[in-house]
């Protein structure tokens, strides 16, 4: 009876361990999806980026819009010397920035479109620090 009661509460504290390290865990895995740390272009990125544009005969240029709440938002635009009229915006991913986008701007180049690729709000150059804020528009 004695060495039962030992079993199970030994179980109970293994369950109760086990339990807490999932939850912890979990908890750590969300936030570093959710939050990813900030990817700032490195100059060997620019660099590709310069040799994008060069390679389609595209002006490079730095681009900014300052939003309501004051933080500047940071990007790229790459216009064709020679394009067809369009223009297509390429967004990152939620960990990425516009760097990722660099193999789609080349095609798109290629084809005559120009193409902007902005940094998100706390991604890249960018300003803010990534997180949604709601809000209520009255």
């Amino acid at each position: 009876m004695r060495l039962e009661r030992l079993v199970l509460r030994c179980g109970l504290w293994v369950a109760a361990i086990w339990l807490t390290v999932c939850v912890v865990a979990g908890v750590v895995a969300a936030d570093w999806a959710l939050h990813p740390m900030r990817r700032a272009p490195t100059l060997a990125d620019v660099e590709r980026a310069q040799a994008v544009a060069e390679r389609n005969d595209a002006a490079l240029e730095d681009v900014q819009v300052t939003a309501d709440d004051g933080v500047t938002l940071r990007g790229w635009s790459m216009r064709p010397a020679h394009g067809n009229g369009d223009a297509v915006i390429l967004l990152h991913g939620q960990s990425d920035n516009w760097v990722g986008m660099l193999g789609y701007a080349d095609m798109l180049l290629r084809h005559g479109y120009a193409v902007v690729l902005p940094n998100a709000r706390g991604h890249g150059a960018s300003g803010g620090n990534g997180d949604l804020e709601w809000r209520i528009l009255c």
